[in-house]
This record gives C-alpha cells, structure tokens and sequence, in this order.
C-alpha cells in the first residue's frame, strides 16, 4: 500500500481546525516564533461567517506556506527558510466547498472545512487572520477524511494486528 499512498494526496480533504486569532507565527503554527498583535476591535462570528462565505468557498487563489514542502528551483521551500532565506512560492487555485464554524470564543475559532487537493490550512488560517485584521495562525489540525476514508471508520493499531 506504500506505493499507493501518493493517489491520497490527489483527493479533497476534511479537516477540523482550531484557528488562534489575535496572533501570529513564523511557521503559521504553534512550532514558530508566536507574535501576539495588539487589537483594535475584537471580530464578531458573524462577521467571521461573513467573510468565510464571501472571501474563502468556492475556487481562491492561495499561497502556500514558506515552511511547507514544496520544492523551489529543486529544494524543499522548508529548508530555504530555516536557512534564513524567504523563497517565492506562487499562489495557486484551490477550492474550499465549505466552511463551518464549530466554536467561536475569543481567540479560538474552531472551523471544519471541505477542501481541494494542495489546500493548505495554515495558509488558510493565517489568510482568514489577516482579512480580518487581528492575524491568526493554526493552533490544531486533524483530519477527517481523505477521499472516501473517514476517520469515523479508522481502527486502533491494536484493532488492526488483531485482524
């Protein structure tokens, strides 16, 4: 099955998301140097699911992460980066069919999110932040479901060498 693990990648995903608003981080997650910002005005979830609806479903332009794993002129942009080097990664079209908010209390926002194949969250995260004015980053992520693969039908190990 190791051989066919990369046809996964090609297929939309579901994840959970909890989003740290109010701040940022150099990796978009909490493994960065964290930068809180100062705020202006707390946002509201309606607003949120505003936005959400009118800026991120449906196909949008994103860019990737500089500490992600694509390669730029043959190097892993990740490795770029912890050499001290900003590399420039284009944006891309990907497509989020939707986007629900589970929990909203200042400053986590608790979202899951539909998306394409090459969707990363913490881009979404960070961009979600930055639309609303406070910055964000992506405080936990858990996916659900790959394709048909649903974690609501996973095993344990345990469960799987018992077969």
């Amino acid at each position: 099955m190791t051989r066919e693990a990369q046809k996964f990648a090609k297929l939309d995903k579901v994840y959970v998301a909890k989003i740290r608003l109010g701040a940022t981080s150099a990796t978009g997650d909490p493994e960065g140097e964290i930068r809180e910002n100062a705020i202006q005005e707390i946002p509201l979830q309606n607003a949120i699911k505003k936005l959400i609806q009118e800026k991120f479903t449906g196909e949008i332009s994103q860019t990737p992460p500089i500490y992600s794993a694509i390669k730029i002129g043959g190097e892993r942009a990740y490795k770029l980066a912890r050499n001290g080097k900003t590399p420039e990664i284009p944006s891309r079209k990907v497509t989020i069919y939707n986007i629900e908010i589970l929990h909203y209390q200042w400053p986590m926002l608790e979202i899951r999110t539909r998306v394409s194949s090459g969707t990363y969250i913490r881009s979404l995260a960070e961009d979600i932040g930055r639309e609303l004015g406070v910055g964000a980053y992506c405080a936990e992520l858990r996916r659900e479901k790959i394709g048909e693969y649903d974690v609501v039908n996973a095993e344990t190990l345990d469960e799987f060498i018992a077969e």
